[in-house]
Formats: C-alpha cells, structure tokens, sequence
C-alpha cells in the first residue's frame, strides 16, 4: 500500500469515527471544558479566601503584638517603679537599723562606764574596809 492510500483509509476511519462517536466526543469535550472552568473558579476563589485570610491573620497577629509590647513596656514600668519603692523602705530601715545600733551601742558604752565607775568605787570602799 502507499503512503497516500493510508491516509486515505485514516481519513476515513477517522470520518466513520466521527460520524459514530462525534456527538458524544463534542459533549466530552463541553463537559471537560465546564470541568476545567469550574475548577479555574474554585481555585481562584479558594486563593483569594487563603489571601484574604492571611492579611486577617496578620493583621490581627500584628496588633496581639503590638498589646503585648504595650503590657510588658507597663508590667516594667510598675517593675521598676516597685524596685524604686523597695529600695527606698530598705534604705529607712537600714537606716532604722543603724541609728538603734548606735543607740544600744551609747547605751552599752554608758553602761560600761558606770560599771567601771562601779567597781573603781567597790575597791575603793572594799580598801576602806579591809585597809590590810
């Protein structure tokens, strides 16, 4: 057979093809296009959901940040103005301390004095008493 007798045959099994199965490939081929479309569609409609939701997320994930900046810069704030407090009352009762320190210690000290003074008098009289 030659080459253009085959086409020929193609051609026509082709025809016979089309005649038998045309319709049928026509509807294929609509349902397959309306497929492709509906799916070009949802894809389109889920990327733009998936967009959409993102910017919500950042945005509201931006603005949880910026609430927590704003707590811990307050949270530090009453930190430090507590430390301010404490260092303070620690300072008047280290200084408290001090000052009573040094008044039992005066105190002490006079004690101590008139204790000498005390026994300086007891061996005075004890002398007076027993001169030998």
């Amino acid at each position: 057979m030659s080459d253009d007798k085959m086409q020929d045959d193609t051609k026509r099994v082709e025809a016979i093809r089309d005649i038998l199965f045309g319709q049928q490939m026509q509807q294929y081929d609509q349902r397959f296009a309306a497929l492709e479309e509906q799916l070009r569609e949802r894809l389109q409609a889920a990327e733009q959901d998936t967009v959409r939701r993102l910017a919500e997320l950042q945005k509201a994930a931006s603005a949880e940040f910026t609430a927590l900046r704003e707590q811990a810069s307050s949270q530090g704030n009453e930190v430090e103005a507590a430390l301010g407090e404490l260092t303070q009352s620690l300072s008047r009762q280290r200084d408290e301390l001090l000052t009573s320190l040094s008044d039992q210690l005066d105190a002490a000290e006079r004690k101590a004095v008139s204790r000498q003074d005390l026994a300086l008098w007891l061996r005075e009289l004890a002398d007076q008493i027993d001169p030998g």
